[in-house]
């Protein structure tokens, strides 16, 4: 859930532990910017991250304070270089986080959909190599970044949903579920005249 203030992040975190959500041992909190790389960015104050694995309601109110109302600085916000120095951070100021319960999983994927110039539309990119930071992936590794590009006015084909969902490396038996939920995210990217979802 979306929290605006220190004290509403710390009501969400309480209820999420009070209604036995089997993975509130951990508590997830994300600084909401439209930005990438928020885990390893820093804010305007020195504070470091702009996503924090916490373990109680009191741990998330105080990060949420470091957040809320300060510019988060990160790869894809830069800053303001003079001389080689930096002489004022840009950044995104954060007005929201996100508080939720931490997931278990076995292994990390890349999938968003976003506006490209340079197929004049949408374009479907993935990676089997996920994780939080999906530019280094892309440096170190550029054959690990599948882009399929989709003709906003068909829109997403079975064919492309199941050649993404292959490409990440999803087995038979998860096969149409994986398309499902590739089309659903099309559909949403779509209905809500998205620039870029992941």
């Amino acid at each position: 859930m979306v929290a605006e203030s220190p004290e509403e992040a710390k009501v969400v975190a309480d209820q999420l532990i009070e209604d036995g959500t089997p993975h509130a041992k951990e508590l997830i909190l994300k600084a909401q910017i439209h930005a990438g790389g928020r885990g390893k960015g820093h804010f305007d104050t020195g504070f470091k991250g702009g996503v924090k694995i916490l373990h109680n309601s009191k741990e998330v109110e105080e990060n949420a304070r470091e957040m809320l109302g300060h510019n988060l600085i990160t790869k894809q916000t830069g800053e303001l270089i003079e001389r080689n120095l930096p002489i004022r951070p840009e950044g995104q100021k954060c007005m929201k986080v996100l508080v939720h319960e931490g997931v278990t999983f076995s292994r990390e994927l890349y999938l968003a959909i976003l506006m490209d110039r340079e197929h004049n539309g949408p374009v479907i990119v993935s990676s089997p190599q996920g994780g939080m930071d999906i530019e280094e992936v892309a440096e170190k590794d550029p054959t690990a970044i599948h882009t399929q590009p989709v003709d906003i006015e068909i829109g997403i084909t079975r064919e492309q949903s199941k050649a993404v969902a292959q490409g990440l490396g999803f087995e038979e038996e998860y096969l149409e579920d994986a398309c499902e939920q590739i089309e659903s995210l099309y559909k949403l990217f779509v209905s809500c005249d998205a620039t870029q979802v992941e």
